[in-house]
């Protein structure tokens, strides 16, 4: 093989990745998670005007402006929020030590609907891989030793507390905020390339026990899923 085609070859290899975890958006859509919705301060975190949350920029593990040094870490469900409690006791991040893993609803108000592969907003929160997996801290009700997790391609599921995932954390910009004031209908979505879907209803007020009605048909039957409408409490998140 020729010098340049060694070059060529191994050109290929090293963006090989980089293409295949492209992130695809719709074009003509309106982003749910707009740029202009967000502050990115210069202390490596992100303030959420429209949630009132103050998120790390980077995936636990990771730092810099494009969150490219360090590589992001994986934690099982209890030492996630055992790593959060340690940040907090070690002097906080950026002045602030309330970080805390983030709740499902939390998790979901930074999900970039336009987009898949992952659903967020990329010049908010770089550096994501695609079909990356974080936690909430919501434990499944009725199988404590589950939680929720988010997946980076528009899923909800649940997975095993043992299992290692990525984890966001976030904090209120204020001690004490206003509930948010939101309402958004149902969402439906077909995954390209599969027949895993999800919707789900959520209807936010100033009521804080209004609820939450979520239906979850996926195709993973390792993986439990409701398969039926399921009543939360707006607290629980």
């Amino acid at each position: 093989m020729s010098h340049f085609k060694k070059l060529l070859a191994l050109a290929i290899f090293t963006l090989l990745p980089i293409i295949v975890s492209a992130q695809t958006c719709e074009r003509n859509g309106i982003p749910t998670t707009p740029t202009s919705r967000f502050t990115v301060n210069n202390n490596g975190t992100v303030s959420d005007t429209k949630t009132g949350l103050m998120w790390k920029k980077c995936s636990e593990g990771q730092s810099g402006s494009d969150c490219r040094s360090g590589s992001a870490t994986k934690y099982g469900w209890e030492q996630a929020l055992r790593h959060a409690q340690t940040v907090n006791n070690n002097g906080g991040f950026a002045s602030y030590s309330d970080w805390r893993v983030p709740n499902l609803k939390e998790l979901l108000s930074i999900v970039e609907e336009q987009c898949v592969e992952p659903s967020i907003n990329l010049t908010i929160f770089p550096n994501v891989q695609s079909r990356a997996m974080y936690w909430s801290s919501l434990t499944h009700p009725g199988m404590p030793s589950e939680a929720w997790v988010y997946v980076d391609n528009g899923e909800l599921m649940t997975r095993n507390k043992g299992y290692d995932h990525y984890v966001r954390l976030v904090r209120p910009l204020q001690k004490s905020r206003p509930v948010e004031t939101e309402t958004k209908n149902v969402i439906e979505r077909q995954r390209v390339g599969g027949s895993k879907t999800f919707s789900y209803t959520k209807n936010d007020n100033s009521d804080v026990n209004n609820k939450h009605s979520w239906t979850f048909v996926m195709g993973n039957p390792d993986e439990f899923h409701y398969r039926s409408p399921l009543i939360i409490q707006n607290n629980h998140f």
